[in-house]
């Protein structure tokens, strides 16, 4: 009988953690973790994430770094040593890299040294945007800041590393099609892509019982956005829809969740009265926000994916997004919710007022919506995908 192929060995490393503690303790389930290369608080161990000891390689001094510069000094001081941090942290990681299969890295301008050195060790790189490639998304933030009157965008520091980490890329793994295409149409091979869009933790974000919406909900129509309150995010366009819909306090309610950046708040000002602002939500109580809600909204005019979308699918809620956000992927448009065109605050006042006017098809989006969240948006289908991918590229590796 033959022996089953043992899977391939995979070196995962995020200068942070983000969405990769979602899943990297399955990961480590199925065998295919070799080392976790991440940057957190001391308390983020291999035991806190659900991998074997040994396998988490948390390269802290960045992190603390980073954020004790921020605290004193500002965006003036994350500006100073953000670059310093994270080229300390590349090199920890390069220097630390033990020879695998398959090296995975979050492509953010913090892995310079490590994707050359991991290829030049025989592996292969995996390069994973987390937004659309930086040309792309500058030109849309600075055409952004000319519809609002602000000044330019300065180029984010990390753009010009990103395309140079895409030269020792083998693969770009993205979690949205509009991801993919952005580095498609900047001349990344199409064929060297693989999407696979991002999921939600069930446990964490479900519908309220029936006792939680006795204590939390009312008549109002309740319409809620989260997201950090920039430019690209739109949330402008939900402001101007909202008011177009007419509304009394008494019969509708605009929540949004989200810190404003410096520049958005005399946007916000402009609409100073006509909604709630909640600047910070603990993450454990967002579920909460959300089943208060009938209909979410994120309006955004980039966004790689929007994992809020998700979130809110997951407790019920029908939801609303444009083709700029990636998260359109996971929207079965007119079914589960809508889909429309960025910066089109006609189509957003309308879908606001179908939704508001018809309970039965809130009523029947918000079923479609929990169901795609529940049948095809788990972590776990997630890493059926992934390993599968790491498997043909190791196959595809070892091919005469």
């Amino acid at each position: 009988m033959t022996a089953p192929h043992a899977p391939p060995q995979v070196a995962l490393a995020v200068c942070g953690i983000f969405h990769y503690r979602k899943y990297v303790g399955e990961l480590s389930a199925r065998g295919c973790l070799h080392d976790f290369f991440y940057s957190h608080r001391l308390g983020t161990t291999a035991r806190s994430l659900g991998i074997r000891s040994g396998r988490a390689v948390n390269l802290w001094a960045k992190e603390y770094l980073y954020r004790g510069a921020t605290r004193l000094a500002g965006r003036r001081g994350s500006d100073l040593v953000g670059p310093l941090a994270h080229r300390i942290w590349d090199r920890q990681v390069a220097s630390r890299l033990r020879r695998c299969d398959i090296f995975h890295g979050m492509l953010h301008g913090t892995l310079l040294e490590s994707f050359p050195r991991a290829r030049s060790m025989g592996m292969v790189t995996v390069g994973e945007p987390v937004n659309t490639h930086p040309s792309v998304l500058h030109d849309i933030v600075r055409e952004e800041h000319d519809v609002l009157g602000l000044p330019p965008p300065r180029a984010a520091s990390s753009s010009a590393a990103m395309v140079e980490e895409l030269r020792s890329c083998d693969h770009l793994l993205c979690g949205s099609r509009l991801i993919r295409d952005s580095f498609v149409s900047r001349g990344y091979p199409a064929a060297c892509t693989t999407v696979i869009p991002y999921c939600i933790d069930t446990s964490r974000f479900h519908p309220l019982s029936a006792k939680e919406k006795s204590t939390l909900r009312d008549d109002r129509f309740r319409v809620i956005c989260v997201a950090q309150i920039v430019p690209r995010k739109g949330i402008h366009y939900l402001l101007e829809a909202w008011e177009r819909l007419g509304l009394q306090p008494t019969e509708g309610e605009l929540v949004i969740v989200g810190q404003p950046s410096p520049e958005m708040a005399s946007v916000l000002a402009r609409h100073a009265g006509r909604f709630t602002h909640v600047a910070k939500v603990p993450h454990d109580r967002l579920r909460l926000e959300y089943g208060r809600a009938d209909v979410f909204v994120l309006p955004s005019v980039e966004d790689g994916f929007g994992y809020v979308t998700t979130e809110a699918m997951g407790c019920g809620l029908p939801v609303i997004t444009t083709t700029a956000a990636g998260s359109a992927d996971v929207v079965d448009d007119g079914v589960s919710g809508f889909v429309i065109p960025p910066r089109s605050v006609d189509a957003l006042a309308d879908r606001l007022e179908r939704l508001r006017a018809d309970p039965e098809l809130r009523r029947s989006m918000a079923e479609k919506s929990l169901a795609a969240s529940r049948l095809t948006r788990t972590w776990a289908g997630y890493v059926d995908q992934l390993v599968a991918l790491y498997g043909r590229l190791d196959e595809e590796r070892g091919a005469p």
